[in-house]
């Protein structure tokens, strides 16, 4: 739902939180891919 154009922007806000909860811990990630990650969705979650 993060990437769905039909979904609203808090929809997808929504949708990536609950996604970031899940994965938290589950996958570990040096900070500078976590921050590269996190630029490429802002775009899907701004629109």
């Amino acid at each position: 739902m993060a990437a769905d154009r039909g979904a609203t922007q808090q929809e997808r806000e929504r949708a990536y939180d609950l996604a970031r909860g899940e994965l938290d811990g589950l996958l570990v990630l040096p900070e500078r891919t976590t921050a590269a990650l996190e630029r490429g969705i802002a775009g899907e979650l701004d629109t």
